[in-house]
């Protein structure tokens, strides 16, 4: 145990010296890191100016996919009329111009 505590003990010496010493370069370099800066969000404004301002994208089609489940012992009839309250609800939505029904295969485990 005593060997890997001291490989470890080496490795993050290593990289606590590594980082320390690329902090001190950067600190003394700091017009450069400035000017880089600057660089970085000149370059995210223009980037960002010729993206959507929406949270919806352009290629939404307006549709909304609905799943729903009932107990494992419950009939299609059961089935049919939760579906059918569903799309009652939704028809009485302002903005719902169509909805319509169709079923997924799901394997039986």
């Amino acid at each position: 145990m005593n060997k890997f505590f001291y490989k470890f003990n080496e490795g993050f010496r290593w990289v606590n010296l590594n980082y320390t010493l690329g902090v001190k370069g950067w600190v003394r370099r700091a017009p450069l890191v400035l000017v880089l800066l600057a660089c970085i969000v000149a370059g995210d404004i223009l980037l960002f100016k010729s993206k959507p301002t929406g949270f919806i994208p352009t290629e939404d089609d307006g549709r909304i996919y609905l799943a729903f489940e009932i107990p494992e012992a419950g009939s299609t009839t059961r089935a049919l009329t939760v579906l059918d309250s569903i799309q009652h609800i939704a028809q009485n939505v302002p903005g719902v111009f169509h909805t319509a029904f169709g079923t997924a295969a799901r394997p039986i485990p």
